[in-house]
This record gives structure tokens, sequence and C-alpha cells, in this order.
């Protein structure tokens, strides 16, 4: 009879959360044939893929949670955001910037080129801030200073 010891602890049992399913459909990405738009169209680079993905776990963290991803012709990927009537649309390119666009009940708010990951994160926390800013000014007892910073 062979004996098979368990840790107790589990600690080396840990099970990694399930992928979002933009996640995994942006892993796909960089499996993709060359050709595969109508004759056109390469997988995606890898630096674009770990940036998109860093990008969406600052999406998730921040709570949003309706995404999706399309794969550029060139190698980028358009990772998107959908909050009630707001859209935002992050192009990674292959060079490393990030063109954004923010769309309010389908017309277009907001245009920036060239950004760093570390821009498009920071767009995202403020327009989160502002959010929780105005939900708590909602919320706040009128005259109250109990709940003041």
């Amino acid at each position: 009879m062979e004996v098979i010891a368990i840790n107790q602890s589990f600690q080396h049992f840990r099970v990694p959360p399930p992928s979002h399913p933009t996640v995994t459909k942006m892993e796909s990405f960089q499996y993709l044939p060359v050709g595969w738009h109508y004759g056109e169209g390469k997988p995606c680079a890898p630096e674009v893929l770990r940036q998109a993905l860093l990008l969406h776990n600052t999406i998730i963290a921040l709570g949003f949670s309706e995404t999706d991803a399309f794969p550029g012709i060139d190698g980028g990927i358009l990772l998107t955001v959908y909050e009630g009537v707001e859209y935002f649309a992050f192009r990674l390119e292959v060079d490393g910037t990030i063109i954004y666009s923010r769309e309010t009940q389908d017309v277009e708010v907001d245009e920036r080129e060239n950004l760093t990951l570390s821009q498009a994160k920071t767009i995202l926390c403020t327009y989160r801030k502002e959010i929780w800013e105005m939900l708590y000014k909602a919320i706040e007892p009128s005259g109250s200073e109990t709940f003041r910073r």
C-alpha cells in the first residue's frame, strides 16, 4: 500500500481564480494565423498582450465588469469597457502606445493618443474616483459632518 503525504496547510495547492472571458479571448489573439483577416492580419504581439492583460487587471480591480477585446490587424488589441451609458476604448498599439477614447450615450467626449500604460490606468482611476465621490455625496446625510474627510 502506497502512502501519499498531504500538506495539511494546503499552501501548495492554490488554485488560480477562473480567468475572465475577456482575458481568455485576448490570450487567444497570440495564436491567430498570419492573414487571419481576409489575407491580412498578424497574431498579437507578446508585449501588446502583456500590456493589455495588465490594463485589464486594473479595469477589473476598479470594479468594472463588462469588458471585451478585439484583435488588430497589425498585432495590436482593442480593449473596451462598458458601464451604463459610458464606453471606454483603449487601442494598444505594437509600438507600445495607447490610443484612448470615451463615449457617453454614443457621443465621443474624450480622445487621447500616444498614452503610456500608466496614463491609461490613471484615466480609469480618475473616472472611478469621480463616480465614487458622486455616490458618496448622494448618500451623505445632509448637514452631517460625520462622514466628511
